[in-house]
């Protein structure tokens, strides 16, 4: 999830161009339609364990990859966009196998909530850095759920059971990093906001009132 997020601030670092934002989505999708619908098959006619292992190393390899064009002086786009290619097709052979893999790990009076897990942490979007509500029944977190660009990420709020969603910042940049003080008073985050420079991130800490 975190290369949701990284990649395409890296590609837009470079080139600074919107439309190779929308093109690095595009190389993104092709893979996973074509994978997606195979990739549940593949989990059914092979053993998990030995598929997640697979996937896993060879997603692995790829955030290895992305690293090392990062550190390169002028990181050439078309590698950049080849690797987000390969590192899509190889997600879209791995959630399913791992989503298949659920219920084997949980005992089946847990299920239910198993479930509801996965399906915030997959809900079609980048969601990250969550934290724990001091209440222990809600969890707030970094999404870009309601940008269908990608680009902009808020503050969101949730019940642990994945009802209840809720937007808390709705800032035109970056929002992320969310932590709450031990007696929910006060919430801390990273911000693109009120930035004197492109991309200057500050912390902002402010009074939380239900």
């Amino acid at each position: 999830m975190v290369t949701s997020v990284v990649l395409p601030y890296q590609v837009y670092v470079l080139t600074g161009d919107l439309l190779m934002l929308g093109a690095l989505s595009l190389v993104q999708l092709v893979p996973i339609l074509i994978f997606a619908l195979g990739g549940g098959a593949i989990a059914d006619a092979v053993d998990r364990r030995r598929l997640l292992f697979v996937t896993q190393l060879g997603l692995a390899a790829t955030s290895l990859a992305l690293m090392l064009l990062a550190l390169l002086p002028a990181p050439p786009i078309p590698a950049i966009f080849a690797v987000a290619f390969l590192a899509a097709g190889i997600g879209a052979v791995d959630q399913p196998a791992r989503g298949s893999a659920i219920p084997r790990l949980v005992p089946s009076e847990r299920l239910p909530a198993a479930i509801s897990l996965n399906q915030i942490t997959f809900n079609g979007a980048a969601n990250f850095a969550p934290f724990f509500h001091p209440d222990n029944r809600r969890i707030i977190f970094a999404s870009n759920v309601a940008d269908p660009q990608g680009r902009d990420f808020d503050l969101y709020l949730i019940n642990i059971d994945g009802s209840g969603l809720e937007r808390v910042t709705y800032n035109e940049t970056f929002d992320g990093f969310p932590m709450f003080t031990h007696d929910g008073r006060k919430l801390v985050f990273a911000s693109n906001r009120n930035g004197k420079v492109p991309h200057e991130t500050n912390l902002f800490l402010a009074d939380w009132r239900e």
